[in-house]
């Protein structure tokens, strides 16, 4: 019995396995991909946005650490943990409004 594959997926515009394997490999190895980073600005809003991302979930786990170190409860970390996180929410959902009245 014959797969039914190649002939229906290119009517429907898809590829077959091979195709999109070689589809994705030149897309990554293509230097175009990666061509904003020759831009000095970009790489520091980049990097900073990294090391940023970085010392906010340090932050987390330290904060972790330090409230099971200090209580030994999971309740309490749990509290805490919700605690922490809610200014963060509150704080983007003022910055939303306040830039979607301003303009």
């Amino acid at each position: 019995m014959r797969r039914a594959g190649g002939y229906g997926r290119r009517l429907l515009g898809q590829s077959t396995d091979a195709q999109a394997a070689r589809v994705e490999r030149s897309n990554l190895f293509n230097p175009e991909t990666f061509a904003a980073f020759r831009y000095r600005d970009f790489r520091v809003l980049w990097t900073a946005t990294f090391v940023r991302s970085a010392a906010l979930a340090l932050e987390l786990v330290g904060w972790a650490v330090l409230i099971v170190e200090l209580t030994g409860s999971a309740v309490l970390l749990g509290a805490s943990l919700l605690a922490l996180s809610r200014p963060r929410a509150s704080r983007n959902r003022s910055l939303r409004t306040h830039t979607s009245s301003a303009s």
